[in-house]
């Protein structure tokens, strides 16, 4: 996998890019700037191509969705669930404080992308194979869209938590 990354034309032929980015494409919805992904998730010019999709999928996790959680911060993903919409995470609040007092093996996982879950991300397999250090795929550019939409959703994220009274496990900034 490691060779892989670092080879355009293997990133290309397995489809890496495609499959790292359907946060992002997820978030643009169907917005006509959302169909450029499909020709332009294999081409030279990705990021050029990308920018407005992943401009809509941020401006869209801004204004038209309520609340998205971070699997990293499962814990206080759901506190703040239970906060903003109790009728339907009535109790979760409970659950997440037990888990937040020893983080669950799923939030270690994917802070790491190895441990005892196996993997569970896109970049897991590489992310392993390059002892834990997930700076080799992101200097690859390859999950470039998705890095961008994660990352404002953990800066929503903690937002969200100062808003609800509620304290982040962790520096969003290290996510």
């Amino acid at each position: 996998m490691g060779e892989c990354v670092a080879d355009p034309s293997c990133v290309a032929v397995n489809h890496l890019r495609k499959s790292c980015s359907v946060q992002a494409l997820y978030f643009c919805g169907v917005d006509e700037v959302c169909d450029v992904y499909w020709d332009a998730v294999n081409s030279e010019n990705y990021e050029e191509l990308l920018t407005p999709m992943v401009e809509r999928a941020v401006l869209n996790m801004e204004t038209r969705v309520l609340f998205t959680g971070v699997a990293e911060e499962m814990a206080l993903s759901y506190e703040i669930f239970e906060t903003i919409l109790p009728t339907y995470f009535e109790g979760a609040g409970h659950e997440s404080r037990v888990l937040r007092a020893g983080s669950t093996p799923f939030e270690r996982d994917f802070k790491t992308g190895v441990g005892e879950l196996g993997a569970t991300n896109e970049a897991a397999p590489y992310v392993k194979a390059n002892g834990g250090d997930r700076s080799a795929i992101l200097k690859q550019g390859i999950c470039w869209a998705d890095e961008i939409v994660y990352g404002h959703a953990t800066k929503l994220l903690g937002e969200r938590a100062g808003l609800c009274g509620k304290e982040a496990a962790t520096d969003s900034s290290e996510l």
